[in-house]
């Protein structure tokens, strides 16, 4: 099942909503793409690098929400180690997924 980029809470038109959804796409490669340098962070984390590379002041909502339809897609994994993030709670260490292949 392929996860909603961006929710229509606000009741908007089509071109809006399209427009939107095409930016949380954007934000959700270029999250997968920093996991991959990173290989383990926290959102808070993922959210101070995307925010020194990309120069966008992103909310951090926006990348927590990234985190989690890529977490949903199974392209990261939520770890149980944790550390504490910009707002001095606990935050879940992320990976990105590894998956098993056969080999015969």
């Amino acid at each position: 099942m392929k996860t909603t980029h961006y929710h229509n809470t606000t009741n908007q038109n089509k071109e809006f909503v399209d427009k939107q959804i095409a930016i949380c796409e954007t934000q959700e490669e270029t999250i997968l793409n920093i996991f991959k340098n990173e290989k383990k962070l926290s959102p808070s984390q993922a959210w101070e690098i995307y925010k020194r590379t990309t120069g966008k002041n992103t909310p951090i909502t926006s990348i927590r929400r990234a985190i989690s339809n890529l977490s949903n897609d199974e392209c990261l994994h939520k770890t149980q180690l944790t550390i504490l993030g910009i707002y001095g709670k606990p935050e879940h260490i992320y990976t990105i997924q590894h998956i098993q292949t056969e080999l015969f």
